[in-house]
This record gives structure tokens, sequence and C-alpha cells, in this order.
């Protein structure tokens, strides 16, 4: 999967300013508009690339409320769904589909990542799935009851610490160039799965190294953020994996 090309297609700092508003919406007061889902999948199918498909679910479909979590999604009219191809790994679907749920929000949308609190019988039927392909994720998509918050502030947010998820100390972290605070704080904004953030990173010489013991859809939508967050500041640059598995570098191109 070629995984700067996603933010070629969209301007970086658009999602990087809807990261900072971006939180888990579960009630619900009416579907997007027409232009809005016109939006969402055509991004959806600029998305679809690398063994990963994004599909629009619709109204009808009525994936959303169930298991004892799922409950709480209220009000959900439609979505989208989150599928690979065979072979394809997790954190790939976090990648892109974090670009997905950034948009979400950026057109005042509500979005929540949703990997086993909905119906999987009906989401994989209204996925139409091929052969190979696995249901990883879905969201709902509409209009947050309470509407979309303005910027959340990261003491709002239940993260780790700087120092845990970094092994800087926090006077490491203030003497690094304000850029790369701002990097480091976007990246600790990602949603994962209850909050656990399974993933440290730190800066390098020349661009960030991440790590998870097990990359899964969270480690896709931390190397999203890191990569958005870096393009928002026009630093460009490629990933490569090392050596030692859930190992990622981003280095940044040469100016």
């Amino acid at each position: 999967m070629e995984m700067d090309s996603i933010l070629w297609q969209k301007d970086a700092k658009r999602w990087y300013e809807a990261s900072r508003r971006r939180v888990s919406i579960r009630r619900y007061s009416g579907a997007p508009t027409g232009e809005q889902r016109n939006v969402l999948a055509a991004l959806a199918k600029t998305l679809s690339l690398g063994g990963v498909r994004i599909v629009m679910l619709p109204v009808k479909a009525r994936v959303f409320g169930h298991g004892l979590m799922g409950r709480s999604i209220k009000g959900a009219q439609g979505g989208a769904a989150f599928v690979l191809a065979k072979g394809t790994p997790d954190w790939c679907a976090g990648y892109a589909g974090e670009a997905f749920i950034l948009e979400c929000t950026a057109l005042e949308l509500g979005s929540c990542w949703l990997v086993g609190t909905f119906n999987h019988k009906r989401a994989r039927l209204a996925a139409d799935l091929r052969d190979g392909e696995r249901l990883v994720a879905v969201t709902p998509v509409g209009v947050a009851k309470e509407g979309i918050p303005e910027p959340v502030s990261d003491d709002d947010r239940r993260r780790k610490t700087i120092p845990k998820l970094t092994g800087l100390s926090d006077k490491a972290f203030e003497n690094l160039p304000e850029w790369q605070r701002n990097i480091i704080l976007c990246l600790r904004s990602a949603p994962s799965a209850m909050n656990r953030q399974p993933w440290r990173f730190a800066p390098t010489r020349n661009g960030f190294l991440l790590h998870a013991k097990k990359p899964s859809l969270d480690t896709g939508i931390a190397m999203f953020h890191l990569e958005m967050a870096m393009a928002a500041h026009g630093k460009r640059g490629t990933w490569s994996e090392e050596k030692e598995k859930g190992s990622w570098v981003f280095s940044m191109n040469s100016e």
C-alpha cells in the first residue's frame, strides 16, 4: 500500500484541524445530506486502494445499536464499513479509515470507530463482501445530536501521558521545536480501542519512530495521524518498516 498517496488527495490541514475536534459520537439526530453523502462516497472510492475498501452503508442496513456497548449508539442512520482483501493487514484499514473519519468531522458529521459492537451479519451483507474479503470495522455517520465540539483540549482527552508514550521527560518535550510538539500532540490524540493507545513513538533526527507490539487497526490510525500532522506542518516523507516486527520509521524528504 502506498501510504503517502492519501494525503496528496486532500488538504492535510483540513484533516489536521478536524483531528482537534474529532470525538466519538454515539447519539445522532439525522442522516447526512445528499451532498455530504456524495462527498463521502467519492472519498471512500479514492481511499479504496492497496487492499482496502470503504463501503457506504444504507440506512436500511440497521447495523448499529447492537451488543451491550453498541446500544449506546442511538439514532444512527447509515454509515460506512471498512473492508480488507485477503492478506491485507488490519493497520491498512485504520490508516485509510481515519482519513474518512476525519472528513466526516470536517463536514460537521459525527462518527465512531466500532469493531465489535454492531450487527456483523447485517454489516457483511450491506458491504457485499467479495471473495476473500473480511469486514474489520464500521462507523455510523450522521448529524451529532449535541453537535461537533470546538477544538478539544489535549488535557480533556483520556490519554496516556507524553512521557509514557514517548519516553521523553516533560522538560525534554518542552525543549522540542513547536512543530514537533504539535506532531506528538496530534499523534497522542489518535483514537484507539478503549483508549489503550497500544503504541509508542518518539522523534528521531529525521522524522519519527512508531512501535506497536501487535500491529492492528489502532496502529494504522496512529500512523495516519503522524503523517497527516507532518504534512500539515509542511513536512513530507515516506514510511519504512524496520526489521523488528511492529516498528515503522517515518523519514522526512530532504528539502
